[in-house]
């Protein structure tokens, strides 16, 4: 009996803790340390990525943060539209601590009560729901903040991959979790955002003919997925109504604080945030402008030998062209920056 007592007592004391009963202390041994918009700690051994946040208020709010995603690689069909560099929506991430837990959740700021009393404004947004997307652990730490590994939401799909190929006529594609994993080594920290990437897998049973023609293996392909976070504007940044004649986009609102009479229907301009130096000039320069910097080669394109012009203006040629050959040369260029410095 005493014997399998201490066998007992043995195997318990071999059982890992939970990453929550971890002090901050012991999860941190070996990382690497990003400083950004929030600090990350990287785990290249154990593939963890550690994001520190704020110490919650009250009600478990830790921050708000802009999230959007992209691919940085594509499937590679024009049908299906899954391409490279494709952006998805920017939307309001609300970072919540509930318990042993941190929420990630989509606020839905398209409900909203501008210029109400808080009641009002609780109430327009109570009455409309949100998307929980990920729950994680939390690792508390002595300063209050909190510590939580990322990387199995970055390996989920939010961006909805396999909804995109269900509604291009692609069926039965999942994400398959085990060959699915966050990218430690691709993480970059910037005052204002973090970006993170990871290596997403699908496979189905079933594949179209559209991904049989294009990935090596017919039932599965992987794409990289990169995910941003960004700070909100900063106090001070006001809306401004939407006019056609700008020549940007818009975002549609419901305003249920808006006077009686008025629409409650509300279009909204998408817009970069520039001051001037001079906010009574016409015409002045700005604070921050906006920098661009591209690094990518011009292509160009060549005519095949085929469809040159022969003597006497005939462009025929004696075998029939099957298809058209686009050769793309890299120009040998140095990175442009485009400098918008001045505002009218």
């Amino acid at each position: 009996m005493i014997r399998i007592t201490m066998l007992l007592g043995l195997a318990l004391a071999a059982t890992p803790l939970p990453a929550s009963a971890q002090s901050a202390a012991a999860a941190l041994t070996g990382t690497e340390r990003l400083d950004g918009l929030l600090p990350v700690h990287l785990d290249r051994a154990g593939g963890r990525i550690l994001l520190s946040l704020p110490a919650p208020a009250r009600d478990g709010l830790s921050t708000r943060l802009l999230y959007s995603t992209a691919l940085r690689t594509g499937l590679g069909s024009a049908p299906i539209g899954l391409d490279r560099a494709a952006p998805g929506p920017a939307q309001m991430l609300v970072v919540r601590r509930l318990g042993k837990k941190v929420a990630f959740e989509l606020e839905n700021p398209r409900f909203r009560a501008t210029g109400g009393s808080p009641a009002e404004q609780a109430a327009a947004t109570d009455a409309f729901a949100t998307s929980t997307l990920w729950l994680g652990d939390v690792i508390p730490s002595a300063d209050g903040r909190l510590l939580v590994d990322i990387a199995p939401f970055l390996a989920r799909d939010t961006k909805g991959i396999a909804d995109q190929l269900r509604d291009a006529g692609e069926k039965g594609w999942k994400l398959v979790a085990d060959l699915s994993a966050a990218d430690v080594n691709m993480v970059k920290a910037f005052p204002r955002n973090l970006v993170f990437e990871a290596r997403q897998t699908f496979a189905s049973d079933t594949p179209g003919a559209e991904v049989r023609n294009i990935a090596p293996d017919a039932r599965q392909f992987t794409l990289v997925v990169r995910h941003i976070f960004a700070a909100l504007p900063e106090a001070g940044y006001t809306s401004r109504s939407f006019d056609p004649r700008g020549g940007s986009f818009a975002t549609q609102i419901l305003d249920f604080g808006a006077p009686l009479g008025r629409q409650i229907v509300r279009n909204l301009a998408n817009r970069f945030r520039l001051e001037r130096i001079d906010p009574d000039a016409p015409r002045s320069r700005v604070k921050k402008p906006i920098v661009s910097i591209s690094t990518m080669p011009r292509p160009s394109r060549s005519e095949p030998p085929s469809l040159k012009a022969r003597p006497g203006g005939s462009r025929r040629s004696k075998r029939p062209v099957t298809s058209t050959l686009i050769a793309w040369r890299s120009c040998l260029r140095a990175p442009t920056r485009s400098t918008s410095t001045t505002m009218w």
